[in-house]
């Protein structure tokens, strides 16, 4: 028998899926307010190659669907809009108030969408995670250490990766936001033995020394020789089951000197269960991209985890960067690689989002979800700044 409930989901998600805007809010906050349940928050869409706000917010209590008409308000968050690289004219805000009769279930159930010109929906998704969330703390723990090591602090960082490091909060910020998603979306459990691909400093060893357990092992490569003297010194000198080595693999961005043929993952371990790239296919080809797909898959057992980020190229993010919204300005092309202009080759690359989906196929990988596509394009709401693929080995 199908109930009215899931006639509500079948259509919610026809229309999400059909879409052909693109739109993009936050919620600041769903909540009773002096007898009313109050939603408050903003929403824009992408119409005609300018920013627009919607003409209606949609609530779902998970029976029905209310429309509410948009009042020309201004946002009030300012730091929400500089999250989202928005311009408070075009961050258009709505308040709206609602009999709690009128509901048919508790405010826990409500999930707001924007309509867009065309009819369809998208998701506005809350600025922050609901208090108590065992994965927000976690976050906030190894965020705001005050004893977990960091670069700059006190210890001296390595000239390759200076330009990367800005200060100890945001290293461990981005430490704990890449934890918490791997732990969410990813599945990772405090037992893994986990593959580290390109672990550059050992941020992400950091951040999971505060959420792996005894039973867990824990190897990271990277082919900058500083960067792996860094992690032996500071990490793997508390964690004796942290193990770094050098990939003394020449790249003409972070490791110049390196030997042309030496391009084999130094790892004999082939039963990981979680294999992690962040930030290592954003500084390579195509083809060397499918090779490290390739070995990642060796190296995982069945049923393990690919955890990687990406800049994806897709139509969103291509109209995002013609209206220069886009934090990196991919302009240049050759086919399915995109560079940014006036910049070494490899300091940034996007990919063609389906010919990424191609080569997981191709390389023994199975998406697990659809991708959790990043803010560095500015219309997205995600703490992570680049786009990250969650993809099993078949």
């Amino acid at each position: 028998m199908i109930t009215e409930e899931d006639r509500l989901t079948e259509l919610v998600s026809e229309k999400l899926q059909n879409t052909s805007s693109i739109g993009n809010g936050a919620l600041d906050y769903i909540r009773p307010i002096d007898g009313w349940v109050e939603v408050r928050g903003w929403a824009c869409e992408l119409y005609e190659d300018s920013l627009v706000a919607v003409n209606r917010v949609v609530l779902s209590d998970g029976c029905q669907l209310k429309h509410f008409e948009t009042a020309p308000l201004r946002y009030l968050r300012p730091d929400v809009c500089e999250r989202f690289r928005m311009h408070p004219s075009t961050a258009v805000g709505f308040t709206i108030k609602i009999d709690p009769s009128d509901l048919n279930s508790d405010i826990s159930q409500i999930t707001v969408f924007g309509e867009c010109r065309d009819g369809n929906l998208f998701r506005i998704h809350a600025i922050e995670c609901d208090e108590g969330d065992p994965f927000q703390v976690l976050r906030d723990q190894i965020a705001n250490s005050s004893t977990l090591p960091s670069p700059g602090h006190g210890n001296p960082i390595p000239d390759a990766f200076g330009m990367h490091i800005e200060t100890r909060e945001s290293f461990l910020e981005c430490a704990g936001e890449h934890v918490l998603m791997m732990a969410r979306y990813g599945g990772l459990r405090p037992d893994a033995h986990f593959l580290d691909i390109g672990c550059g400093l050992g941020r992400i060893a950091i951040g999971l020394s505060q959420y792996l357990n005894s039973d867990a092992e824990y190897f990271g490569f990277d082919i900058a020789g500083t960067a792996i003297q860094w992690a032996h010194e500071h990490v793997a000198a508390l964690h004796p089951h942290y193990s770094f080595r050098h990939l003394d693999l020449q790249n003409e961005y972070y490791n110049p000197n390196g030997h042309e043929q030496e391009d084999r993952f130094p790892v004999d371990k082939v039963d990981f269960d979680f294999a992690y790239l962040g930030s290592v296919f954003t500084h390579m080809l195509l083809r060397p991209v499918e090779d490290y797909l390739r070995q990642a898959n060796e190296h995982l057992k069945v049923g393990g985890t690919l955890f990687a980020t990406f800049f994806l190229m897709n139509q969103e993010a291509d109209r995002a960067i013609r209206l220069r919204r886009a934090a990196r300005d991919f302009k240049l092309s050759q086919g399915l690689e995109h560079y940014v202009r006036d910049e070494p080759l490899l300091s940034a690359v996007s990919h063609n989002e389906n010919e990424i989906f191609r080569l997981l196929e191709e390389c023994g990988f199975k998406l697990e979800r659809p991708p959790i596509y990043g803010n560095w394009t500015g219309t997205r709401q995600c703490r992570s700044h680049q786009d990250i693929i969650v993809a099993k080995k078949v």
